[in-house]
C-alpha cells in the first residue's frame, strides 16, 4: 500500500473552544486534500480528528494508492479498539499476508493485539519490505512512527509545540520549510499521557540494534539532547529494535592466496582466482594458470570465442570459469530475481486506467469482488509495470527479471528521460558561422536504445514499450517553480535538484514511442509500479570516489568507505526519491536493497563484488556484470557507471561550474505549495 501520511498533534485547545476547533481542522484537512500529499494516493482519502483529553487534539489524513488486496482499504485504518494506523508501506515477508488481503488490515490486526512497548517493537522490526508508518494507541495514548532501516519511504516532521502547540508529521513538507526528515535510526513514540503537555513533550527512541552494515548501534541510556530531536525532552530507550538484516558486512581484506596475478586469455589484467586453491610457495604463476585452463567451461565454448571477443568479455569469460564465481553468480541471480518477482507480482496487475475505472464504476461492488470474479472481467493488456530504465548495467537486468514474472501478454514500460542540449554543428566552409542543434541524444538515451535492442533479441515475446521523455529547459524550469523543489525539500544541493528533477520527469512517464506504423507517437504510461535500481553502486562499488578510495588505501580503505556508503544512504537520497516518485500515483520499488539482497551481498569478501584494479567499466560492480553477462546482457555487462545527471544531460541546462554538493539556489522559495 503506498500513501501520502499526515499527523497533526495540537495542544492547548480550551474545551469551550472544541467546535471553533473542529471546523478549523476540518478546513485544514480540505486544504490537505487539495496538496501534493493527495497526488501520492489518488484511489481514496479519509480524515479523521480526535480529542486524547482536555486540550490536545490530533488531526489524522491519508490518501490510498490502492496496490494490495481486492479491495480498497481506507486510512486512517481503525480498529475496534481506536486504534488508527497510518501505513506507507509493503509487506513482503514477516508477517503472513494472504494473496487477496490488504497489507494494511493485517499489520493493523497484529498491533492491535499487543498491550506493551516490546511487542509493538517486535511486530514493526519482523517487517521486511519498504515502511514509513504513523500509529495512535488508543489505550496508552501513544503516538508511534518511524521509517524502515533504509529510509525507502518518505516521513518528515515538524515541531512548532513552544510557538504554536503543534507537532507535525507528514509524507511531504506543506506550507512552509520547517519540516525535517524523520532519520531512519529507530522506531520513535510520543508519550501523550503525561501532564503539562503543552510544556513539554516526551519522546522516546527505539533504536534499530546495528546499522545495514552490521555497526553495533552507539547506546546511551537517558537524556539526549540531539538535533533529530527538535528540541523535545528525548530519551532513548534501553529496548532495541532488531533489525531485519541478520548478516553483517564481511570486511576481510583479501590474502595473497586470494589475489594473484595471471593471465589466462592473454589479457594481462590482474585476475582473482580464489576458490581454486591457495597459492602455496612452490606453486607459480604458470601453474595457477594452467590449473585455470583445465577447469569446466560449462556452457561457454571459450576457444571459439575468444579470438573475436572484447577484452570485458574475456575477463569476464575467465571469471565464470572459476567455479566459486559461477557458483556466486547463480545464486545471486536467484535471490535477486526473488526480489523482482515480490515487486512485479505484489499488486493488481492493472494499469492506472483499468483499476481506476474498476473502483469509479462500481465502488461498492469492487469491494466484494474476488478474485475468481476479477478473473471474468475483461483483461488489462497495459503496462502494469515500468522500470526507470538508463540502459546501463543496473537498469537492463531488472527489466529482464521482471520479463520472467509478468505474463506474457503485458508490456513493460522503459522510461527514459534526456534534457535538450545545444550541438555545435559542423560548418561547411571556413566563412560560415557555426551553428547549433537542440538535440536529445543523450548518453542514456544512446545506451537505452541499446538496451531495449538487447532485451528485444534475448526476450522477443515481450513488448518493450520504450519511452523517450524529452524535456525542454522551459518545462524544466517551469516545472520546479511549480512542484518539484516542494518535492525535493528539505534536500537542498545541486545534486538533489538534478536528481529530483531527472526522477520527477522520468516517474512522470509521458514522453514518445515508436509505434507500429513507424512512427513516434504520444505515450504516458499507465503503471503503478516502478523498478528502480538505487542500492546497487553503494554495495557493490560502482562510485567513481570507491576507485580513489581504493587506490589511496587498498581493500580496508575500499570496504570502509562501503559501510559508510550503505550505513548513510537512508539519509542521502531514498527519502527525497520516494517523495519525487510517488507525486505521479505510482510506487518505486527498488530490488536492490530487498533485504534478502543486501544480506547476501553483505555476507560476501569485498573481492568477489568488486575488483578496482580492473579497468573501468569491468571492476566496479564485477559481480553484477557477471550476472548480467551469464544473462546474456553482454553489451549492458561492460557499460560503465554513468551518473544519472550526466547520462541525461540535466547537468549541462545549468550552471556547469556548480558542484554537486553546493546549495542549490534554484530550489530556495519563500512560499510553498
Amino acid at each position: 500500500m503506498m500513501c501520502g501520511i499526515y499527523a497533526c498533534l495540537h495542544v492547548s485547545v480550551p474545551s469551550n473552544e472544541k467546535s471553533r476547533s473542529t471546523i478549523n481542522c476540518v478546513c485544514h484537512c480540505t486544504h490537505i486534500k487539495d496538496s501534493i500529499l493527495k497526488r501520492r494516493g489518488p484511489d481514496a482519502s479519509s480524515s479523521k480528528i480526535i480529542y486524547i483529553r482536555d486540550k490536545v487534539k490530533a488531526i489524522f489524513f491519508a490518501s490510498v494508492l490502492h496496490l494490495r488486496g481486492t479491495s480498497v482499504v481506507q486510512q486512517p485504518y481503525e480498529d475496534s479498539y481506536g486504534n488508527l494506523l497510518l501505513w506507507n508501506g509493503e509487506i513482503f515477508h514477516g508477517l503472513e499476508v494472504d494473496d487477496e488481503e490488504c497489507d494494511t488490515a493485517r499489520l493493523s490486526k497484529c498491533l492491535s493485539d499487543v498491550r506493551c512497548s516490546e511487542g509493538f517493537i517486535k511486530v514493526i522490526s519482523s517487517i521486511k519490505g519498504p515502511w514509513s508508518f504513523i500509529y495512535w494507541q488508543e489505550d496508552t495514548k501513544c503516538l508511534w512512527f518511524g521509517r524502515d532501516i533504509f529510509g525507502r519511504r518518505s516521513l518528515l516532521w515538524k515541531n512548532e509545540i513552544n510557538n504554536l502547540g503543534t507537532f507535525s508529521l507528514c509524507s511531504v513538507g506543506l506550507e512552509d520549510r520547517a519540516w525535517k526528515e524523520v532519520p531512519a535510526d529507530g522506531l520513535y513514540c510520543l508519550d501523550l499521557n503525561e501532564k503539562n503537555l503543552e510544556k513539554n513533550i516526551n519522546i522516546s527512541k527505539y533504536s534499530w540494534n546495528c546499522s545495514v552494515s552490521g555497526k553495533a548501534s552507539d547506546w546511551t541510556s537517558g537524556e539526549v539532547s540531539e538535533g533529530n530531536f527538535m528540541d523535545f525532552h528525548s530519551y532513548t530507550s534501553e529496548q532495541w529494535v532488531l533489525s531485519p538484516l541478520k548478516c553483517c558486512l564481511n570486511d576481510s581484506e583479501p590474502r595473497l592466496e586470494d589475489v594473484v596475478v595471471v593471465s589466462p586469455v592473454d589479457c594481462g589484467q590482474l585476475k582473482r582466482l580464489s576458490g581454486i586453491g591457495s597459492l602455496k610457495d612452490n606453486e607459480d604463476k604458470e601453474s595457477v594458470s594452467k590449473q585455470l585452463d583445465q577447469m569446466d567451461l560449462n556452457s561457454y565454448n571459450v576457444e571459439s570465442t575468444l579470438e573475436s571477443s572484447s577484452l570485458e568479455d574475456k575477463i569476464f569469460i575467465s571469471y565464470l570459469r572459476i567455479n566459486k564465481f559461477k557458483s556466486l553468480v547463480s545464486q545471486f541471480i536467484e535471490v535477486l530475481a526473488e526480489a523482482v518477482k515480490l515487486r512485479v507480482l505484489n499488486q493488481p496487475l492493472l494499469c492506472k486506467d483499468c483499476l481506476c475505472n474498476l473502483i469509479s464504476n462500481d465502488t461498492d461492488k469492487s469491494k466484494e469482488m474476488t478474485r475468481k470474479e476479477r478473473k471474468k472481467m475483461p483483461v488489462c493488456v497495459h503496462a502494469p509495470i515500468a522500470v526507470m530504465f538508463s540502459g546501463g548495467l543496473d537498469s537492463v537486468i531488472l527489466a529482464y527479471l521482471a520479463d520472467r514474472f509478468l505474463p506474457r501478454h503485458l508490456p513493460i514500460d522503459l522510461l527514459n528521460v534526456a534534457f535538450e542540449h545545444k550541438v555545435r554543428m559542423q560548418s561547411t566552409s571556413k566563412k560560415e558561422t557555426h551553428s547549433s542543434e537542440t538535440t536529445y541524444d543523450t548518453p542514456d538515451r544512446i545506451t537505452g536504445k541499446e538496451g531495449v535492442n538487447e532485451l528485444s533479441m534475448l526476450k522477443p515475446h515481450r513488448k518493450w514499450n520504450f519511452v523517450e521523455i524529452n524535456i525542454t529547459r522551459n518545462e524544466l524550469q517551469s516545472q520546479r517553480q511549480d512542484c518539484i523543489r516542494q518535492l525535493v525539500y528539505p534536500c537542498a544541493t545541486v545534486l538533489d535538484d538534478s536528481l529530483g528533477c531527472a526522477s520527477w520527469f522520468a516517474a512522470r512517464g509521458s514522453g514518445v514511442i515508436w509505434s507500429d506504423s513507424n512512427s513516434y507517437e504520444p505515450y504516458t504510461s499507465p503503471a503503478r509500479v516502478v523498478l528502480l535500481g538505487m542500492g546497487a553502486d553503494e554495495q557493490l562499488a560502482g562510485y567513481s570516489r570507491h576507485r580513489v578510495k581504493f587506490k589511496n588505501k587498498g581493500w580496508k580503505g575500499l570496504i570502509e568507505e562501503v559501510a559508510l556508503e550503505i550505513d548513510r544512504i537512508s539519509s542521502r537520497n531514498l527519502g527525497r526519491d520516494d517523495r519525487v516518485i510517488t507525486d505521479h500515483g505510482r510506487e518505486g520499488r527498488f530490488p536492490y536493497l530487498d533485504e534478502s539482497v543486501v544480506c547476501f551481498l553483505n555476507s560476501l569478501p569485498m573481492w568477489y563484488k568488486a575488483d578496482l584494479s580492473l579497468p573501468r567499466g569491468v571492476g566496479e560492480k564485477l559481480l553484477l556484470r557477471l550476472v548480467a553477462f551469464q544473462l546474456g546482457l553482454k553489451k549492458a555487462a561492460s557499460l560503465p557507471k554513468r551518473a544519472m545527471q550526466f547520462g541525461s544531460r540535466i547537468a549541462k541546462t545549468e550552471d556547469s561550474k556548480e558542484k554537486g554538493s553546493d546549495a542549490c539556489g534554484r530550489l530556495k522559495q519563500t512560499k510553498m505549495i
